[in-house]
């Protein structure tokens, strides 16, 4: 099993326990959400307002999870996964049911990723790009009633294969959530479509489908009872394999905006909840019986400072490796909260938990370390600009005077304030350009722009991941990083320039024979990363989760259960948090 340091023995498969013994309690747990109820539906595919994090962990079936902390996957209703060649092989667990009382077959998971295959991508179901993934749609296919292949368009490496599949990096752990029953007809129409038009048709059917939530069936442990504008109701599903590790019947989830989730804990509305942004008071002083845990995600990383790299400009490299030098991590995460972020130098690649396996040699010890601005000022001065009266001007003699675009929020909008000071205090005159997000993501791909403030990802479960979106991924791609770049030769900064491709970079590590030439192709990619800066990295965020032990058990502060995704139904679904009166 190659990459993230994960071998087959840290891949645990929870026994199931028998159903129709649990709930009966009275009391009952409230998490709140923060989307617009009147807007979601449960046609993922189809939504465009939904909150991946909540609802569907309480209704759905996680395939596996991750232990952002332990670098643990733990199979639930997954049984076993192997891959062989190009060959996925997958079982699953008997006994699960979706709320109608219909068994949950192989039917049902060969139909997401159908479904996925169709798109592209599942929002609960895979990290993208799925058609590259896959060979074929009808390489996808069930072999019995509880298990199925899936014809990979490479011979990958095992983790990544898995990981790709069944651990979602932007809406938590990969989950079981379309039913055959309902979305089949859309796979059997693309499936029996004999042109292009046919099967765009099938795909804007299934886009055109609104599966409205008094119609939803999951397989989760808890379903729909009601629903409104404010609110969402479930009870505990009896027939659910692991009902019995439930003792209460009932679960509400209230509609809350962001800076209500905290008056909600100290009015004793809520049991448990998330913020991805609270202040230092409201996460210092919770009220009686409250505790918090800093807990990672999917995909661990946080605001950049990211330069339009086809700028003449701000493209150059002298110039992004200069701002590397000025920019401060800890002014940022001072002026965020040093409560929920941790300070990162712009030579940070991979997620802590991944340094110890992918930081080595040719490269430890030889990359650039940006800390100095006096090496700031040696590199504009060798890319031809000059600094007079304390201010610094272009080549042509013009100001020198940034831009900086960033989409209107916590933390994205004050960490460009913050960068925009640091560049100022330097003698680069930097302004702050705030816009509706919806604006932001439809206009900064077309280079309309010098620097933005977006996200940057440190990979995760997974360095492989990060690398895609901060080059060719989503981030990348949309700041025009370019595919082919020169560096100089990996492990020697003084060395003869050398010409990457990144995509062959990258799909040469998709489909590495062994752990060695994995992390060969990682530390290539960091190198690269390190001179050519796709992103300037600021700091690490966590997320928060709060949660109220007044009349609750919950798992011991040092249980390993706080370092897995999907808070707080994956404790739940362990037996681990109950009523304590």
């Amino acid at each position: 099993m190659v990459g993230g340091g994960l071998s087959a023995g840290a891949m645990v498969s929870l026994a199931g326990c028998s159903g129709g013994g649990g709930g009966g309690g009275t009391a009952v747990f409230h998490h709140p959400n923060t989307q617009d109820y009147n807007t979601i539906q449960g046609n993922l595919h189809a939504a465009v307002d939904f909150d991946p994090w909540h609802i569907p962990q309480f209704v759905n079936t996680p395939y596996l999870n991750y232990n952002n902390q332990t670098g643990e996957l733990t199979n639930y209703l997954l049984k076993d996964i192997s891959v062989d060649g190009n060959t996925m092989t997958i079982s699953i667990r008997d006994g699960f049911k979706w709320h109608d009382g219909t068994a949950v077959t192989a039917d049902d998971v060969v139909t997401q990723y159908r479904l996925a295959y169709m798109s592209g991508d599942d929002p609960r179901g895979a990290a993208g790009n799925l058609e590259n993934l896959f060979d074929s749609f009808d390489g996808i296919r069930k072999t019995g009633d509880l298990s199925a292949e899936f014809k990979l368009a490479n011979e990958l490496n095992e983790q990544t294969a898995i990981l790709w599949m069944f651990h979602s990096q932007a809406s938590g752990t990969a989950a079981l959530w379309p039913p055959a029953k309902v979305f089949s007809k859309f796979t059997e129409a693309y499936g029996d479509a004999t042109t292009e038009s046919e099967k765009e048709d099938a795909n804007s059917r299934l886009l055109e489908f609104t599966w409205d939530f008094d119609e939803v069936i999951g397989t989760g442990p808890w379903q729909f009872e009601e629903t409104s504008g404010t609110e969402f109701r479930f009870s505990l599903f009896e027939d659910h394999p692991d009902s019995d590790l439930y003792e209460w019947n009932e679960l509400v989830m209230p509609r809350q905006n962001q800076n209500d989730l905290i008056p909600a804990a100290r009015s004793g509305n809520i049991t448990s909840t998330y913020h991805n942004s609270p202040n230092a008071d409201d996460a210092n002083s919770l009220p009686d019986g409250w505790k918090s845990k800093n807990v990672g995600g999917p995909t661990p990383g946080g605001p950049a400072l990211i330069c339009n790299h086809e700028h003449d400009i701000y493209g150059m490299r002298e110039v992004k490796q200069a701002f590397a030098h000025i920019v401060r991590g800890q002014g940022v995460s001072e002026s965020l909260g040093t409560h929920y972020t941790d300070p990162v130098p712009p030579t940070y690649t991979f997620s802590k938990q991944l340094m110890e396996t992918y930081m080595g040699s040719p490269i430890e010890g030889n990359l650039n370390v940006y800390n100095s601005t006096d090496k700031a000022s040696e590199l504009l001065q060798s890319a031809g600009f000059t600094e007079k009266n304390g201010k610094w001007h272009q080549p042509d003699g013009s100001p020198f005077e940034p831009t900086i675009k960033v989409f209107k929020g916590a933390p994205f909008t004050p960490t460009a304030q913050t960068v925009a000071g640091q560049l100022s205090n330097f003698g680069i005159e930097t302004d702050v350009q705030v816009v509706e997000s919806g604006v932001f993501f439809s206009k900064y791909p077309e280079g309309q722009y010098d620097l933005v403030v977006e996200f940057w990802s440190a990979g995760g479960a997974n360095p492989y991941f990060g690398f895609l979106r901060n080059t060719i991924g989503f981030t990348g791609s949309s700041m025009l990083y370019p595919n082919e770049v020169t560096v100089p030769k990996v492990g020697n900064m003084g060395g003869q320039e050398q010409t990457f491709n990144v995509e062959e970079l990258l799909n040469s590590a998709l489909t590495a024979d062994g752990q060695d030439q994995f992390v060969s192709e990682m530390r290539k990619l960091a190198w690269i990363a390190n001179v050519t800066l796709p992103e300037i990295p600021t700091v690490m965020w966590k997320r928060i989760f709060f949660y109220d032990t007044n009349g609750w058990n919950w798992p011991a502060d040092d249980s390993p259960l706080y370092g897995y995704n999907d808070l707080p139904s994956w404790p739940m679904r362990q037996g681990e948090i109950s009523p304590s009166n």
